[in-house]
């Protein structure tokens, strides 16, 4: 998340200079390209409000709630098996510069081989029991 009031840019071409540290290589694949190359070749920022219709931040939130409001996420992602969450938050990572098949194929064995642990069962299992999961981490 962001607060309302940021601006996000990559200035350097105002420089004479070429955008470092990953932002030429990726503004391109996380934007329209238009967006980027706009971005990119003005060196104009863009809001907080642009940024999140873009993708760049998630949510929005005030001044002086952006800690509360991170606080808050990580603990709805906290509640969620741990194997899972890690998992799914690499093969998410991955699938930007893999093959599509390759995703498909890792996610069903993953999907398999989470399933087969104590995490795996228990999610299940607490859902048809109606009550909070338990996790154990494996």
């Amino acid at each position: 998340g962001a607060v309302r009031t940021p601006r996000f840019g990559l200035p350097e071409v105002k420089l004479s200079l070429i955008a470092g540290g990953g932002g030429l290589v990726h503004l391109p694949r996380l934007l329209p390209k238009q967006v980027a190359l706009k971005i990119l070749l003005t060196g104009d920022p863009i809001d907080a409000e642009s940024a999140e219709r873009y993708g760049i931040v998630s949510e929005l939130v005030e001044p002086g709630e952006a800690v509360t409001a991170a606080l808050a996420l990580a603990e709805r992602i906290n509640a969620n098996g741990p194997a899972a969450v890690r998992e799914t938050r690499h093969l998410a990572l991955s699938s930007v510069d893999a093959d599509p098949e390759y995703i498909w194929r890792a996610s069903g064995q993953l999907l398999y081989d989470i399933a087969r642990t104590d995490d795996g069962r228990e999610g299940p299992l607490s859902f048809l029991e109606k009550r909070p999961p338990t996790w154990v981490g494996h």
